[in-house]
């Protein structure tokens, strides 16, 4: 699977992250962990006032991409534990910014689903990630680096860290949210 800087088209799975610098290397890294074929993963260039968005402030870069013409079928939004509850906050969220639920597949408890819905004729297959154990993606990183190193903290880069690793099983049961969705886009070609 790949990452790039640059939405191209409706192949792409365009990312959803707010401001996220160190969760958009994260799911750089992690994306070239698992054979996504010809997924690639795409973070579309929105505007600043998009860019520092937090929690489900975020998808409204989603909408905006919808609204401008981006033709999206696909989208992965990661979101720290912090900002969400329940899944139905999402689901809420979307409802209030225009969009007509179609459906909701849930991958992993309170880790990771999948909504279906509708915004205008677009219509748009949502891959939610929840991050953090009980905060932020940054929680996890420091159980996987726990686990396959044995220290608490480490000065590795996240790239480093990737590659370092090797045992995908060890990523996926840290990493959890990222993992499930990251694999269920691997079938959803």
């Amino acid at each position: 699977m790949r990452f790039s800087e640059i939405y191209s088209d409706e192949r792409d799975v365009a990312v959803i992250l707010g401001d996220g610098t160190y969760d958009r290397k994260v799911v750089r890294n992690l994306a070239e962990k698992f054979d996504g074929g010809d997924v690639s993963l795409a973070e579309p260039l929105l505007p600043s006032i998009y860019m520092v968005k937090k929690g489900l402030s975020a998808l409204e870069g989603l909408i905006w991409l919808l609204h401008k013409g981006y033709r999206i079928r696909r989208a992965l939004f990661l979101v720290d534990r912090e900002h969400i509850k329940s899944f139905d906050e999402i689901e809420n969220e979307l409802k209030t910014m225009g969009c007509e639920m179609i459906s909701f597949e849930l991958l992993s408890e309170d880790r990771a689903g999948i909504f279906s819905f509708r915004h205008g004729s677009r219509e748009v297959r949502l891959y939610v990630a929840v991050a953090g154990i009980r905060c932020n993606l940054e929680e996890e990183i420091d159980e996987l680096i726990r686990r396959a190193f044995g220290e608490a903290s480490s000065r590795m880069s996240v790239k480093a860290i990737f590659r370092s690793i090797s045992d995908i099983r060890t990523i996926k049961e840290t990493v959890k949210g990222l993992s499930c969705v990251l694999q269920a886009l691997e079938g959803d070609r």
